[in-house]
């Protein structure tokens, strides 16, 4: 019997040091377009006895896959219910109106009452961006009639390379043809329309040693990518956002989310000193009104 336990103890170290078996992940093909890639190459580095299967899957179905465990993991959008789910809030991501290089005389940004004045070809009514720019519609009364619905981004992308219309998509789903000098975006403003990036977990179906290694690598890659783009990262305490949640509320009249009010937080913390006249994003409002009571 003592063997017997010493043989398991060996067992599950060899697992700790070196996780093995197969992990799935549900990416949708906007984050895939930039996400892949450094993924796949972190996790083969990192654990190369993970055999990771990437699902290109459209993200009005992840978090379905996820509850029940036909995906161990995916990265989520505006999802449509957390029950079930385990969330985590990664960032958000502003959307662009998106035309073929020679389409717009200037990148400057474009106001959203505008974009409804032109021939667009609109995600789908399910799809995540769609549903960003149906709230900024609503809560502006205005109304975009599209020239066809798609729910498939690669196929949108063609169309709009092509000339067919104009498009609207995140900069990740673009980052390529935009560098390369194909597309053009402007960014929709009054309002701003954006959509938030969650990593998401199944709350009922119990995750591998190796899932969960790759759960938290998932994390650090995402991060490593946004860092690229930014010049410096501070923290904040719990406290210090809850202070500057009560302030947007009370001062500005704003209902921000934590997440949201992190910017405020570090400036009214001091972790961030700004020079001259500053800038602070308010990205989200999805807070829970006993939560503002507390």
């Amino acid at each position: 019997i003592l063997k017997q336990v010493e043989n398991a103890r060996m067992v599950a170290k060899s697992e700790n040091d070196h996780p093995n078996g197969m992990v799935s992940i549900g990416i949708p093909s906007s984050i895939a377009n930039v996400l892949a890639v450094p993924l796949y190459s972190a996790i083969r580095t990192k654990y190369p006895n993970i055999l990771l299967e990437i699902n290109e899957t459209p993200s009005a179905y992840l978090d379905e896959l996820v509850i029940n465990g036909r995906i161990d993991i995916g990265l989520l959008f505006n999802f449509s219910r957390a029950k079930g789910l385990r969330l985590r809030k990664l960032f958000s991501e502003s959307l662009y109106l998106v035309g073929k290089q020679g389409s717009f005389e200037t990148d400057d940004p474009i106001p959203l009452a505008e974009v409804c004045r032109m021939e667009v070809l609109a995600p789908s009514r399910t799809n995540s961006i769609r549903v960003q720019i149906d709230k900024g519609l609503f809560s502006s009364g205005l109304n975009l009639i599209p020239v066809a619905e798609i729910n498939a981004t690669p196929v949108t992308k063609k169309l709009t390379l092509a000339g067919q219309g104009l498009t609207i998509l995140p900069w990740c789903a673009i980052d390529e043809e935009l560098s390369s000098g194909l597309l053009q975006a402007k960014l929709i403003v009054e309002p701003a329309v954006r959509r938030d990036v969650f990593i998401g977990l199944s709350e009922t179906v119990p995750l591998s040693h190796a899932a969960l290694c790759v759960h938290q690598l998932m994390i650090e890659v995402v991060f490593e990518l946004i860092k690229q783009n930014i010049d410096k990262v501070v923290t904040v305490s719990d406290d210090e956002i809850a202070k500057a949640i009560v302030v947007l509320s009370e001062r500005s009249k704003q209902v921000v989310e934590p997440a949201g009010a992190v910017g405020v937080a570090a400036l009214m913390s001091g972790a961030i000193k700004p020079k001259g006249k500053t800038v602070v994003v308010l990205s989200g409002g999805n807070i829970d009104p006993l939560l503002m009571q507390k």
